[in-house]
């Protein structure tokens, strides 16, 4: 009679399930789709009652308010953060600190629990210009796309003149070519276009089962993963809606709006940051989302400075404000 035995070291638990446990591709994507389904059906519920809906808000730092009160400051800063994030003040805090000393006023997009669109944010971008002459703007990975689209849109859709005086980009994609999961990106976006709990978990999981193998033991581990991952992530109708939003935005198309209405002139600073290391940002291509960005730029006459971060990764913004100080007293 054949002997059971546990495990006896961490090594063994998964060549153990997999022998006991082998499952076919087919069956793998049977229950693999039997689980999306049942996700799918409970979505709405789930995101609707874990993330009530409310409306996107453009905060400004305690110390801003004193200095916008004044009255005598010319130009207004905003950050909107990226993927995963739907609150930037941690973001706004470290660039005001060690990048504007807090010395200029700094406002941060705290986004909807319902989806991120430039049409949602280019109201508020619209009513904070009335209070400056011009806005300098910090995009933070896929925050690049949506702050210079929802900026162009609240001068062409809502009739406020804005000038962009300065612009930094910090690890941002130029489109979701420049990403390195673009195809996942792509998928989840269409799927699940309105964002929601499906979206995510299938993002999430399908990340995790990229690297096989087809067994119970790693499949349960990664699902399981991915469920609790979305459950105390971000909204998932944001999250989703944010790779929508990278997803639909070109900004080459609509290039010469951002020149007839002097949105970007060649007094324009510009400057992109990545790490030094590029390896280091797992997320995005760096070298190529500039190289995207440089001919974006060079067309209204503004030369695109590049800056390397030592010891950053992916949109690391307390060391990127540091580093960047420089550039921001050279450019006053």
């Amino acid at each position: 009679m054949s002997e059971s035995r546990e495990p006896q070291s961490s090594n063994e638990p998964l060549q153990y399930a997999k022998d006991r446990y082998p499952m076919s591709r087919r069956r793998f994507l049977t229950r693999a789709t039997q689980g999306l389904a049942i996700a799918y059906m409970t979505n709405t519920a789930a995101t609707e009652a874990l993330w009530p809906p409310n409306e996107p808000e453009l905060l400004p730092l305690d110390y801003s308010q004193n200095l916008i009160r004044s009255g005598r400051q010319k130009e207004g800063w905003i950050i909107a953060d990226g993927l995963g994030h739907q609150d930037a003040l941690p973001e706004a805090t470290a660039f005001a600190h060690y990048a504007l000393h807090n010395q200029q006023p700094m406002s941060y997009f705290k986004y909807s629990n319902q989806g991120i669109t430039a049409e949602s944010l280019a109201p508020l971008i619209a009513d904070y210009a009335k209070q400056f002459e011009h806005l300098s703007v910090v995009g933070n990975s896929l925050g690049g796309i949506a702050i210079l689209e929802a900026t162009r849109q609240a001068v062409v859709n809502h009739g406020r003149p804005i000038h962009l005086r300065r612009v930094v980009l910090i690890c941002s994609p130029f489109n979701l070519h420049d990403t390195k999961q673009e195809g996942i990106a792509r998928a989840v976006a269409r799927f699940n276009p309105r964002g929601g709990f499906t979206g995510e978990v299938l993002y999430n999981a399908v990340g995790a089962l990229g690297h096989g193998p087809y067994d119970p033991f790693t499949i349960g581990a990664d699902i399981t993963s991915s469920f609790d991952k979305t459950l105390h992530g971000i909204p998932p109708s944001l999250w989703t809606g944010q790779l929508a939003l990278g997803a639909n935005t070109d900004l080459s198309a609509n290039w010469q709006d951002f020149q007839t209405h002097n949105i970007i002139t060649p007094d324009t600073k510009a400057l992109f940051c990545a790490p030094e290391d590029l390896a280091r940002d797992g997320l995005v291509h760096d070298d190529r989302a500039f190289h995207n960005y440089k001919p974006f730029f060079n067309q209204f006459g503004v030369t695109l400075d590049y800056l390397s971060v030592p010891d950053a990764g992916h949109a690391d913004v307390p060391l990127t404000s540091r580093s960047a100080e420089p550039w921001i007293r050279a450019t006053m």
